[in-house]
């Protein structure tokens, strides 16, 4: 009896402890650190590059947020970056000339280099790659490229065009019919020139005076295209006239006095920059008009500088002007001719023979051509450090 005493009271013991733990697991607080479960992983925001270290020998300027530059010398490593300074992927082939980047730009994620497709992440395609010998990037922003294919045997050479996308597949199949259409009177291709444009799914070559039809391969007559030459198109004359390429006069500046006919500027989006040079006052000034002859603002006087270039990216106009043969100033403003700054480039020891470009809202200051040796340097649109 005892013995079955002792065990209902160590029941009875068990069964009290139990339900205090239990009520006690009700109450208590929290750990300072809970368990999560199912935690969703952090994505960043912006994948992480290397830092380039190496100085930048030779560069593009930017376009869709990447400049293609030579670093580490002539000869040395081939690589896109960031406006971070970052790079985002190496070139795909070594560097034998260092020009090769210098024109460089992406267009919808794709650029011309080195005779193949780069696109923006870092991969290449040669003509090689889909039986052509030569691509013609000549409308990359609607995402069309004319590819000629030349067969040959013993006997015999065909040489044909077509047109491929930007996935490489063949729009417009290579038919000799399409080459002869485009071979200029001299016997090459007129694609071999600067004289045509890509406007709403045609491209206009003038020594044949046709449109051709990227999605069809259909040459077309002018009349039967539904649009007259875009202003992008029309050329400029020393005369100071800005001319299609049927040969009529879109505007006339040539009664302007003091016009600088040797640096009217290509329309771009609906807007193009003039010049004008007062030789006796010693002093230049720079507007921008649209299509229809219309300045957008006042005349900016340049004072006591001459204007060597004046450029734009559709939101900002860098002016690069000296005072003497070695001194260069450039200058940045708004589309309302308002001065933003304005850089001394002795500060980093350039003179007039290197070269300033305005792209992609960032301003590259480059030898290009004019050294062996030389490097490059990036700012923001008011002379900033880029990085």
């Amino acid at each position: 009896m005892r013995k079955y005493l002792s065990l209902f009271l160590v029941f009875v013991m068990l069964t009290t402890l139990c339900a205090c733990e239990k009520n006690n697991a009700k109450t208590s607080k929290p750990t300072e650190t809970p368990v999560q479960m199912n935690t969703v992983p952090t994505v960043p925001t912006e994948e992480e590059h290397e830092k380039l270290t190496e100085e930048i020998y030779r560069s593009s300027s930017f376009s869709e947020g990447l400049a293609v530059v030579v670093a580490g010398g002539k000869n040395g490593r081939g690589c896109a970056i960031n406006k971070k300074g970052e790079v985002v992927f190496d070139l795909p082939f070594a560097i034998e000339n260092s020009y090769i980047v210098s024109n460089v730009q992406f267009i919808n994620g794709f650029a011309s280099i080195n005779n193949g497709i780069l696109d923006n992440k870092g991969n290449i395609t040669y003509p090689e790659d889909v039986g052509a010998s030569q691509f013609y990037p000549v409308a990359l922003e609607a995402g069309y490229i004319v590819a000629e294919v030349i067969e040959a045997d013993f006997a015999s050479t065909t040489k044909k065009l077509g047109v491929l996308n930007t996935n490489f597949e063949w729009v417009v199949q290579p038919t000799e019919e399409f080459y002869t259409a485009l071979e200029h009177k001299y016997g090459y291709i007129a694609l071999e020139s600067e004289d045509y444009y890509y406007y709403q799914g045609f491209l206009y070559v003038k020594c044949v005076e046709k449109f051709l039809n990227l999605k069809t391969g259909e040459l077309v007559e002018y009349e039967n295209v539904g649009f007259e030459h875009p202003s992008f198109s029309w050329e400029m004359y020393t005369d100071g006239t800005y001319r299609d390429f049927e040969g009529n006069v879109r505007l006339d500046f040539s009664t302007y006095e003091n016009l600088d006919p040797y640096n009217l500027r290509q329309f771009d989006n609906g807007i193009a920059l003039l010049v004008f040079k007062n030789q006796e006052a010693k002093t230049s000034y720079f507007t921008a008009v649209n299509e229809k002859g219309e300045f957008l603002f006042e005349p900016v006087d340049i004072k006591e500088m001459s204007v060597t270039s004046v450029q734009t990216d559709g939101n900002t106009i860098l002016v690069t002007c000296s005072t003497s043969s070695t001194k260069l100033i450039l200058k940045s403003y708004d589309m309302q001719g308002n001065l933003i700054s304005e850089f001394d480039t002795d500060s980093i020891g350039v003179y007039c023979s290197y070269s300033a470009t305005l792209s992609d809202g960032v301003i590259v200051i480059d030898g290009g051509y004019n050294f062996s040796d030389n490097y490059a340097w990036y700012y923001t649109t008011s002379f900033e450090p880029l990085f």
